[in-house]
């Protein structure tokens, strides 16, 4: 076998691997607390992006210390982060980037793996909303830097965490985070003055989220119908 100093090829790939593996759960270990921090001192914004990076440099593993511990640290600090973030009222950047912040967690969590979840693909559902949140605010609103960063922080994440397939999870996804989108335009949540939702927006909200209702329906059916066939 080819060999590569004192070990075999193939072991030392494999022990690269795991080097690289433990090098990014550090990382993380040491990036996460920085996400709340920035809360902390006001950069509600920056915080969910650097927690939304954290949730890509997760591979699910837990084979030594560090990664039995990345997770909940995560957990830990973006539940630090919409605590002071919600302090003085999520306006309309941060809502999106909870919904963001909240679906990639949950999706790195345990819970998300169990046959309850799975089945309804909620972690699916929860990340194709904030997407479709996040892109149609940014549409009819300005695009700003920092939604582009969130969005392509989404998009990146949804990949890695391998919740691209587009099943029926997340058609409902699309349409709930169609529908969220009204609480964005409207100022977000627990604000001190809420905006009115100018009626063309509302209107193009309407016919946008109820074709995609009728998939989401029609889809969900047709997995029940499946499912007691078989």
């Amino acid at each position: 076998m080819l060999e590569l100093g004192s070990l075999p090829l193939g072991a030392e790939i494999m022990r690269d691997s795991v080097d690289v593996v433990e090098i990014m759960s550090r990382f993380t270990i040491t990036l996460a607390p920085l996400g709340a921090l920035l809360a902390v001192i006001g950069m509600e914004s920056e915080g969910a992006m650097v927690i939304l990076f954290c949730c890509i440099l997760d591979r699910k593993k837990a084979e030594n210390i560090y990664e039995k511990i990345r997770v909940p640290l995560i957990f830990e600090s973006s539940l630090v982060w919409i605590i002071f973030t919600s302090m003085e009222g999520i306006d309309q950047l941060n809502w999106v980037q909870t919904c963001c912040v909240f679906g990639a967690v949950f999706s790195i969590s345990p819970p998300s793996n169990s046959n309850l979840m799975q089945r309804f693909q909620i972690s699916h559902a929860l990340m194709f909303c904030s997407l479709s949140q996040l892109v149609l605010f940014g549409m009819l609103q300005n695009w700003t830097i920092e939604l582009v960063i969130t969005s392509l922080l989404t998009i990146s994440f949804i990949f890695q965490a391998g919740l691209n397939e587009f099943v029926t999870g997340s058609i409902w996804g699309i349409f709930f985070g169609f529908r969220a989108t009204i609480i964005a335009l409207g100022g977000g949540v627990m604000v001190n003055d809420y905006l009115i939702v100018d009626e063309s927006h509302r209107t193009w909200i309407m016919m946008l989220s109820a074709p995609v209702l009728g998939v989401a329906i029609f889809e969900t059916l047709r997995d029940e119908m499946s499912d007691e066939e078989e």
